[in-house]
């Protein structure tokens, strides 16, 4: 389920949730779970509108939020829930700009700490 719109197309003309969004966020929670290493009854940090990753909560009122309230925005890369940017197009790598293979290792470290950084002050 590489192709995430559906993340961003939750509601039919006559506000009914579509099939495709309730399949995406039982996918999302299996990721979620799965790459954390967590058990069911673990909580874990809810992506929805209202609370923008920032509490833990059960994975029952994750599923509950999502589908009340939606994916909270540019959330296409499940930072908080063990994904990582890697599969990103990346600006800095030596191929878009033409450079080193040392100065893309130095761009990749950069990257990486900075990213890093960012994972830290929301988790």
């Amino acid at each position: 389920m590489e192709d995430r719109r559906w993340m961003y197309r939750r509601l039919t003309p006559r506000e009914k949730i579509y099939n495709e969004f309730y399949n995406g966020v039982e996918y999302f929670l299996q990721f979620a779970y799965n790459s954390l290493g967590l058990q069911l009854n673990d909580l874990i940090r809810c992506p929805c509108t209202k609370c923008f990753n920032l509490p833990l909560t059960t994975r029952e009122m994750v599923w509950d939020h999502l589908t009340k309230y939606g994916f909270m925005n540019a959330y296409s890369v499940w930072w908080a829930h063990g994904e990582t940017f890697v599969n990103l197009v990346d600006p800095w790598s030596a191929t878009n700009l033409g450079e080193s293979s040392h100065s893309q290792d130095t761009h990749h470290d950069e990257r990486n700490d900075f990213h890093e950084m960012v994972y830290d002050a929301f988790v």
